[in-house]
């Protein structure tokens, strides 16, 4: 779950690299061993970043990605040494390494140490968002819900397209038995991210929550009273079977309750309060607005491939278009 920007496409050092040492060979390795990490051979890309360092010990892209790979392969005791001594340094790599620094404590089993590193890192660059979402990770390996659910809200503010902690923050909320909120953060989710690894895990935990049935009446309520949301989804998913002259499939009902919660949810008391009032139900508000509310469902909930996915995806592809062409033009915003 850890999400570590690497610094050839974030880190973002422009005055210091590779090709300050303007040496064709020497871009070419770096290209290399570049590579070589990302295919999962942190030794040999290690290895390369080791040699061009003989040549410009003091150039802090090689360093940042040596250290990266040296996180990446495991050895945490080097990646420690390694990342102490470039977070000595301030600039824009310093948060930078006090995230790998971080995730090097808590790989090691150290969260005190490894929410040290993620707090000096935060000092640092209030404003990098992964730094908040592994200070999140190991707080709810902790057990630590609310601190990790704190520390994850504070990464979706600073970048609401970060797929991760909504997907984590999901997580949480699930697990802490804040029902709609965590189907609300997954749907957020689902539409960042709609082929990786965590997609399927996704949609079935959203599914999970819609079949959950009628609501708890002693649900926790501090982040906002959903209990006759989470009924109506309970209904909907009920109900829906019974009053079709022909019965919908299984993915149509499934998204059918979905998009009638997401319908009703701006217009719920107080439902603007509190971060899921100002992050998702303003979120949700607009989809609605905009008329791409039951598109929306349905894309959430297609991963699953359950019975009458292909169908509709097929005979609905001028709705897909535009929810896609929406959320693109919501992103330049």
């Amino acid at each position: 779950m850890r999400d570590t920007a690497s610094a050839g496409v974030v880190l973002l050092l422009t005055s210091l690299t590779v090709a300050a040492q303007d040496t064709a060979p020497a871009q070419q390795s770096y290209r290399q061993a570049l590579a070589l990490h990302d295919s999962g051979d942190y030794a040999g890309a290690i290895a390369i970043y080791k040699e061009l360092l003989k040549g410009d010990p003091d150039n802090e892209e090689l360093t940042y990605e040596l250290t990266y790979s040296t996180l990446a392969k495991g050895d945490l005791a080097e990646t420690i040494r390694l990342a102490t001594e470039g977070a000595r340094k301030p600039g824009r790599a310093q948060v930078r390494y006090l995230e790998l620094l971080g995730n090097a404590y808590d790989a090691q089993h150290q969260p005190k140490e490894a929410v040290d590193a993620y707090q000096r890192g935060i000092k640092a660059d209030p404003n990098y968002s992964p730094i908040y979402f592994n200070l999140g990770v190991t707080h709810a390996r902790q057990s630590q819900l609310k601190d990790a659910r704190e520390a994850f809200q504070q990464a979706i503010a600073r970048d609401p397209f970060y797929g991760s902690p909504h997907f984590a923050i999901a997580t949480v909320y699930q697990a802490d038995g804040y029902r709609l909120p965590a189907m609300l953060a997954f749907g957020r989710f689902l539409m960042l991210e709609r082929r990786t690894a965590r997609t399927l895990a996704a949609a079935t935990n959203l599914l999970e929550l819609l079949r959950q049935g009628t609501s708890n009446p002693d649900a926790k309520k501090d982040l906002g009273d959903f209990s006759a949301l989470e009924a109506v989804a309970a209904m909907a998913m009920a109900e829906s079977q019974l009053n079709d002259a022909e019965p919908k499939s299984e993915f149509e009902r499934a998204a059918g309750a979905f998009a009638l919660v997401l319908s009703m949810l701006p217009d719920m008391p107080d439902s603007s309060r509190g971060f899921i009032g100002k992050t998702y139900v303003s979120y949700y508000g607009a989809l609605v607005k905009a008329g791409h509310v039951a598109s929306f469902a349905h894309l959430c909930l297609a991963p699953l491939n359950l019975p009458g996915t292909d169908g509709w995806t097929t005979s609905h592809r001028a709705d897909i278009a535009a929810l896609d062409q929406w959320m693109k033009s919501s992103a330049l915003k």
